[in-house]
């Protein structure tokens, strides 16, 4: 009975020792007589990228950007959110937020979000994006 037990625990908590990050559930496929086009694209970070007006903003301090950044990003570090805000301008408006590994960009984006602002999507960090993007790190 012991032994049951000991087994019911390890594998009810097992899962939660996972350091992965959960994955997200597959996008659903298009309606019969849709497009491809008219699904939400993979990645929302590309879907961002590709609208005009788009702006690209580091949050992380002036002195991490000054060691190396994403060209045509902005600095502005994380706890300045009302300039963050008025840097990305409407609340409509595309943004790309990224930082060292996505914690910080994560951070903004959720108070952005609990704001109203809805075109906003995480980078991640600051050399993967580029990375994705196919720029070098400025410095």
């Amino acid at each position: 009975m012991i032994r049951a037990l000991t087994l019911l625990a390890l594998l009810v908590t097992l899962p939660a020792c996972s350091k992965g990050e959960p994955k997200p559930a597959a996008a659903p496929a298009p309606a019969a007589g849709g497009s491809a086009a008219a699904a939400q694209p993979a990645d929302p970070v590309a879907a961002v990228l590709q609208q005009d007006g788009r702006k690209l903003i580091d949050v992380r301090t002036p002195g991490e950007f000054a060691a190396g950044h994403v060209p045509g990003s902005i600095n502005i570090p994380v706890n300045q959110m009302a300039d963050i805000e008025a840097a990305i301008g409407g609340k409509d408006q595309p943004a790309v937020l990224f930082c060292a590994s996505g914690r910080r960009s994560g951070m903004a984006l959720t108070a952005l979000k609990a704001k109203g602002y809805t075109n906003l999507v995480n980078g991640g960090g600051f050399q993967q994006f580029a990375a994705k993007l196919g720029v070098q790190i400025e410095r």
